[in-house]
C-alpha cells in the first residue's frame, strides 16, 4: 500500500491495490478470520502480512477477517501519528463522553459487560492477542453504544417527531399501478 498510511512492516506488493474501504469491508483478498497461532508479536504480524498470499482478487470477495479490520485500525492510528488505543481514547471516546467504554475494563465495572464461552462451555472474556485492540477489543455498555450511535445515525428527537408527523396515522399508503 505505497503512499497509504499502513505500517511500513506490512507494506508490499500484495497490498498495493488494497485501500481502507477494502480493509473495512473485508474485501482485501481473502485475509483469514483469525491471526495465525504462530503470530505472537508485532514483528511476526508484519512478517505474516508481507508473506500473505491472496485467495481472491481485491474487492471481489468478502471474507470477515480480524486481520483485515486490525490492519485498518493500525492504518488509522498510523495516519494520526499515534498508537491505536491512545488515538481511539483521545480522538473518539473522550470527545464523545463515552465514560463506560474501555479496552481494559476495570474490575469494578466487569459486571456490566458480556461474557462468551470457551470451547468447553465455560464463561470467558475476549482472548488477548496481537490485534485484540484493533480488531475486537473494545467493550462498551448499552448506554455508551447509544450515545455513540446517535450522532452517526442522524437520530434525534426532532427528526423522529418530524418523520412521525409527516406519516399518516395509518402508515404509508401503497397504491397499485393499475
Amino acid at each position: 500500500m505505497p503512499g497509504k498510511p499502513v505500517p511500513a512492516g506490512a507494506r508490499g506488493q500484495r497490498f498495493d491495490d488494497v485501500d481502507a474501504i477494502n480493509l473495512g469491508t473485508h474485501t482485501a483478498g481473502g485475509l483469514p478470520l483469525f491471526v495465525p497461532e504462530t503470530v505472537n508479536d508485532q514483528d511476526a504480524l508484519m512478517a505474516w502480512y508481507r508473506q500473505f498470499q491472496p485467495s481472491a482478487p481485491v474487492g471481489e470477495s468478502r471474507r470477515y477477517s480480524n486481520l483485515s479490520i486490525g490492519l485498518l485500525g493500525l492504518a488509522a492510528a498510523a495516519s494520526l501519528g499515534s498508537d491505536f488505543v491512545p488515538a481511539v481514547r483521545e480522538q473518539l471516546l473522550e470527545p464523545l463522553g463515552l465514560d463506560h467504554t474501555w479496552y481494559d475494563v476495570p474490575t469494578t465495572e466487569q459486571g456490566h459487560y458480556a461474557m462468551g464461552e470457551d470451547k468447553s462451555g465455560e464463561p470467558t472474556r475476549v482472548s488477548p492477542g496481537v490485534l485484540e485492540d484493533e480488531a475486537y477489543g473494545i467493550k462498551t455498555t448499552a448506554t455508551d453504544l447509544r450515545r455513540w450511535s446517535r450522532p452517526i445515525s442522524g437520530y434525534s428527537r426532532s427528526t423522529m417527531s418530524c418523520s412521525r408527523r409527516s406519516m399518516p396515522p395509518s402508515g404509508p399508503t401503497i397504491r397499485s399501478a393499475t
